[in-house]
């Protein structure tokens, strides 16, 4: 098996990849016929022209010549007409000697091919290899009983077919780089619409579910995708709304019998002489009510901060100053307990947010810390900003998170343990609240802790 895994391409490279395929396919194809055409129509031109110089020689061997040297000078007339075409002529007896010859083929002592001699065709065209770099094409042709030969060499017709194919081997790498840049432009551009709406979906959590999924209009599949998202998106609100309103109602019908039962119960101890024993019973049914009520309480809490800030909700907040009145709120409890709570910075940092909601955050976060923090510890509060996010930390030399409750730590009711094994005091949705608040101002919360060695909880903020 191998050690690494290639990671998969994205859907643009993939498209990018098929367009420049496409274009390379296209581009070979589109190479391989213009060469062959133009080699063909190349081969077909040298032929017409030997053919037509052989015939014309052959024509005037037939009508004759008053002697050698009439034959010499015609010869060499036509071999020397077109001098960059290097046409080389001979004239053969009805023996097949040769009368006489111009140009590289009686050199080379190139006859005539013995097939065309014992057949009865006029002229044949075929190639003779002369250790040049390119072949000389010869016409044979009979002219009565004698014979000629015209050959020329093949370069000066070739070249064209040549030139066009190395142009095309040159340009073959260009066009492909291009065509990829191409088409993941192409691919980028299309595909935009997909990265805004993933962007908004991303954006999309429980208390921040009014934000539509965008759409081109164009109303092409990207289209379809993005009304089936804020169709599942109307779907989930609905659902999450319904369940908001169920848990403030059923908070809300629990907190009058609550306090009826809690007067009741104060004023039977007041006014009632009881046994021990009863009055025991009686007072632990009244702490027990007493959480109950802080359980319905944080239950309303929690429905309110899922429902995010509504708007004209936000103002500009120092978070200096609130958290020194955190901090101050909660120091006659960290002295109780024999904790140090402070503030270990001075940075000036601003958020937009609701000052009550951010209050109860970190406040949150601090009673946390005090619940399980042991006697001596210390908790520090710090706030800074980095890279535009206002960084807020609270630290404390508790007994830390096992790490089999780190991941649950934000869940509902999740109680974590105050010291040995007892569960730590409260409801269960102080860290709950905590992380819905920093949600709905755009932020977010997080938690590091080491068992037996203290936790570190941090919230972002956007920062102005």
């Amino acid at each position: 098996m191998s050690l690494f895994r290639r990671r998969p391409l994205s859907i643009g490279w993939r498209w990018a990849l098929r367009y420049a395929v496409a274009i390379l396919v296209s581009l070979t194809a589109f190479s391989l016929f213009a060469y062959s055409r133009t080699e063909k129509q190349a081969t077909r031109e040298g032929r017409r022209l030997l053919e037509r110089q052989a015939a014309e020689l052959a024509g005037r061997v037939v009508e004759g010549f008053e002697n050698i040297d009439e034959l010499r000078g015609y010869v060499t007339s036509v071999a020397d007409a077109e001098p960059y075409l290097k046409i080389s002529v001979q004239v053969f007896d009805d023996n097949g000697r040769i009368l006489y010859g111009r140009g590289i083929l009686p050199s080379h002592e190139i006859g005539i091919p013995p097939d065309f001699v014992r057949s009865s065709r006029d002229s044949h065209f075929y190639e003779a290899d002369l250790n040049k770099r390119f072949p000389y094409w010869v016409v044979v042709a009979r002219a009565g009983e004698m014979f000629v030969q015209v050959g020329a060499y093949s370069r000066e017709f070739v070249r064209p077919a040549r030139e066009l194919r190395t142009m095309l081997l040159t340009a073959t790498p260009v066009v492909v780089v291009f065509s990829l840049a191409l088409g993941w432009w192409l691919a980028r551009t299309s595909l935009r619409p997909l990265s805004e709406i993933t962007a908004t979906t991303r954006r999309i959590t429980g208390s921040r579910l009014d934000e539509p999924i965008p759409t081109t209009g164009t109303g092409d599949e990207l289209d379809e995708l993005a009304h089936t998202l804020e169709e599942m998106r109307v779907r989930i609100r609905d659902s999450v709304e319904k369940l908001r309103h169920f848990s403030a109602d059923a908070a809300h019908q629990l907190r009058t019998p609550l306090s009826k039962l809690r007067s009741r119960l104060e004023l039977t101890l007041e006014s009632e002489p009881l046994s021990p024993s009863i009055r025991k019973t009686l007072e632990e049914n009244l702490c027990e009510i007493d959480q109950l009520g802080s359980a319905v309480t944080a239950m309303l809490q929690l429905a309110s901060s899922e429902a995010g800030l509504a708007p004209g909700q936000s103002e500009l907040i120092e978070l200096g100053g609130l958290l020194d009145s955190v901090v101050e709120f909660y120091e006659p409890l960290a002295a109780e307990n024999q904790l140090k709570l402070a503030r270990t910075d001075q940075n000036q940092v601003r958020v937009m947010g609701d000052l009550a909601w951010l209050r109860q955050l970190f406040g949150n976060l601090v009673e946390n810390a005090i619940l399980h923090t042991e006697a001596g510890g210390r908790i520090e509060v710090e706030a800074e900003e980095r890279d535009g996010e206002a960084r807020v930390e609270v630290r404390d030399t508790g007994t830390g998170i096992d790490p089999g409750s780190l991941e649950r730590i934000f869940d509902r009711f999740h109680r974590g343990r105050s010291g040995g094994d007892s569960p730590a005091p409260g409801a269960g949705l102080g860290l709950t609240i905590a992380g819905q608040i920093a949600e709905a101002h755009g932020g977010r919360i997080g938690v590091e802790s080491d068992a037996g060695a203290g936790s570190v909880f941090s919230v972002g903020l956007p920062a102005v």
